[in-house]
């Protein structure tokens, strides 16, 4: 007889116990880890490159995607751009996704990258690129990007797949300083009227503009050159520069502009209340490097029709001047130049006269 039976040939009664603890433990040895198992969860690294880049900047950047799952394909992904930052479709941009799939760019500034239809399979690399201009403003800033198993984008959140913080790098740098640049140079002009780009005549007073304009430029790139901020909304801001006068001068009128496509215009602009030569503009903000204007001269000079008789020599050329039936009774006044031959450009051959003395084109 065996220990563990009765006379009967039948197991004793803790005998019995024992088996059935010993058949219970098997069965969860082979039940409880398969009831307890977890889904593998979809992870993926997501980075952004370069970092850093120069304020104001058209970059192209690369987003790169590692899906790091064991056994899922990854489908589609949204990446979208700060709010700060412009981004470009073209021809080059975005470019197709590699190793497959297809791109499109969404909206401009806080733009979204869309990607369908990747079919990345586990422990694949996909790669995209993409143009975009950042802003002046120094700073980080955060991509966003929300990634999925289908390839459609489709499906709950419970779809999405979880973005792993190692490995992964979504913010960009912006450092450097943008400049501002005179697009449209101001010329002469009469106290207290508003600087143009056209000269100050004072016997024909020359018609509204064009005004002066000021572009916002980036930092320099790699190779030294700069390219207009396209996006740039930036308020610019003028004051007087040189002022080899010293006489106390107020610059009024239009003294600033919002950017609008990267130029400010100051229209119909600003004025200079004191008289004297070789003024200049500077354009300023507070966070860029200042632009300083050409010269030009502030004139209080009124001009009329000589009232005398003589030959005149000018470059060269002869011009003679006869005397107007209304000038019996007037007494001639010195002759001036205003800004077309004060600057040597003396095909006009036109001769003004000066009535108010104080004036820098007084010859």
């Amino acid at each position: 007889m065996f220990a563990g039976l009765n006379r009967n040939g039948f197991p004793r009664s803790g005998a019995m116990t024992a088996i059935a603890v010993v058949v219970v433990l098997a069965a969860s040895a082979i039940w409880l880890p398969l009831a307890g198992a977890a889904p593998e969860q979809k992870s993926y690294t997501a980075v952004v490159t370069p970092d850093p880049v120069g304020a104001g900047q058209t970059v192209k950047f690369t987003l790169t995607i590692v899906n790091t799952t064991k056994t899922q394909q990854l489908g589609s992904s949204n990446l979208t751009a700060p709010s700060q930052f412009r981004l470009i479709e073209d021809a080059d941009s975005p470019s197709a996704p590699s190793p497959a799939g297809t791109a499109d760019i969404v909206g401009t500034n806080g733009g979204t990258v869309q990607l369908r239809n990747l079919a990345l399979p586990p422990s694949g690399t996909m790669t995209v690129t993409f143009d975009a201009e950042v802003p002046c403003a120094n700073g980080d800033y955060g991509w966003s990007i929300i990634t999925k198993q289908s390839n459609n984008f489709s499906g709950s959140p419970g779809n999405n797949y979880i973005l792993t913080a190692q490995g992964s790098d979504l913010v960009t740098t912006v450092s450097g300083s943008c400049s501002l640049s005179w697009l449209t140079q101001p010329l002469h002009a009469r106290t207290s009227t508003a600087i143009t780009n056209t000269p100050y005549d004072a016997a024909f007073p020359p018609t509204t503009g064009p005004f002066i304009q000021v572009e916002v430029r980036s930092a320099p790139y790699d190779v030294g050159t700069t390219t207009r901020v396209l996006g740039s909304s930036d308020v610019v801001t003028l004051q007087i520069g040189a002022n080899p006068g010293g006489l106390p001068a107020t610059l009024q009128g239009t003294t600033s502009a919002t950017a609008e496509n990267g130029v400010a215009t100051f229209s119909p602009g600003p004025q200079i209340t004191q008289p004297g030569p070789n003024y200049t503009l500077l354009a300023t903000n507070p966070i860029m490097v200042s632009g300083e204007s050409t010269t030009f001269d502030i004139s209080d000079a009124v001009c009329q029709t000589p009232c005398i008789t003589r030959e005149t020599i000018i470059g060269g050329d002869s011009l003679f001047v006869g005397v107007p039936p209304d000038c019996d009774n007037q007494t001639p006044v010195a002759p001036c130049f205003l800004p077309s031959l004060r600057n040597n450009q003396t095909d006009e051959l036109t001769i003004r006269l000066l009535v108010a003395g104080n004036d820098p084109y007084k010859r």
